[in-house]
């Protein structure tokens, strides 16, 4: 049913769209950034050949038992960093961008917050572009939040400004995958 599936990442999709065209009623588009239910994430696999194989990775990998690290996939295409944390206050968060790699982020357990924003040109650039590091910090004042929780997954494109790593209500322990895959659409 899902064979050949594709978006155009600049198309909304709001729920009156997902629930007349059958599609996941969960799924939520706004520009690029994805969110759904990690139920439903083998729909995205069509997207890219890379997305195709980190999602085919998240789905057959043992995520409870991976150690804290740096997990390499596929050489320098795709490769999996996860980390224990604290979620933070939204004063102590930073709104980040990359270039090159789409992020797959899952929370492993616990919960937390994880902002979004499209890019805006009117944006003020914090901390510019570090090729070698991927990513440019950025002041945002218009992002909306996001639950983040064991039950969903985020897909944020190049250039989607994201802030993870938020309280919900209070701080929270967190382990978090976040599976880089470099662009290749």
């Amino acid at each position: 049913m899902w064979a050949g599936f594709t978006f155009k990442f600049t198309q909304q999709i709001n729920i009156y769209y997902c629930i007349h065209n059958k599609l996941p009623i969960f799924v939520q588009i706004f520009i690029k950034m994805i969110t759904d239910l990690v139920s439903h994430i083998h729909i995205y696999k069509s997207l890219s050949p890379n997305l195709a194989s980190a999602i085919h990775w998240l789905q057959n990998t043992d995520l409870q038992n991976l150690p804290v690290g740096e997990v390499a996939i596929k050489e320098k295409d795709i490769y999996a960093i996860v980390s224990a944390y604290n979620t933070k206050a939204m004063t102590e968060g930073k709104w980040e961008a990359h270039l090159k790699y789409i992020d797959i982020q899952y929370v492993i357990s616990g919960n937390e917050q994880i902002g979004y924003s499209p890019m805006n040109e009117e944006y003020m650039i914090v901390k510019p572009y570090q090729d070698d590091k991927d990513y440019a910090l950025y002041e945002v004042k218009n992002g909306k939040f996001f639950d983040a929780a064991p039950s969903n997954f985020y897909i944020f494109m190049p250039q989607d400004v994201h802030m993870p790593g938020i309280e919900i209500l209070q701080k929270c322990a967190v382990k978090k995958l976040v599976i880089k895959v470099l662009k290749d659409f």
